[in-house]
């Protein structure tokens, strides 16, 4: 199994979207892409939220949520809107199961972006154009 190490960025602008640091660092470069794409599209959000999840087994764990959105949106590719965004270079099952346990036990509806998404994000935009 191919291993993956995550290199942490930092971004700065976070300010013109309300947050008091204006610099915050992420896990991974895919990561900081996605706060850029947030931040550039004035989309309003709350980086690495922690929250105390059940798992279907009864399995108490805690999750940290890369962005949690002020308002849900519905963005380009995303049949729904969301309130949370979780970014993932390499999925596994389990990342399915955090994000059906967070929307259970705090009714916030998250989608997990992998590159590909990120990529028409950056070439076409977050939002459709109509």
């Amino acid at each position: 199994m191919i291993q993956y190490q995550a290199i942490p960025v930092t971004v700065n602008g976070h300010k013109a979207i309300g947050l008091e640091a204006d610099a915050v660092t992420y896990r991974s470069k895919l990561e900081g892409r996605m706060a850029r794409l947030l931040i550039q599209n004035l989309v309003r959000f709350t980086p690495h939220v922690k929250f105390n999840c059940i798992l279907p087994t009864g399995e108490r764990f805690s999750y940290e949520l890369d962005f949690l959105l002020e308002v849900p949106c519905k963005f380009q590719g995303i049949t729904h809107f969301v309130s949370g965004i979780e970014v993932k270079g390499v999925l596994r099952p389990f990342d399915f199961m955090r994000v059906e346990a967070l929307k259970f036990c705090h009714r916030v509806r998250t989608f997990v972006v992998t590159e590909p998404l990120i990529i028409l994000w950056e070439t076409s935009g977050l939002f459709i154009k109509e």
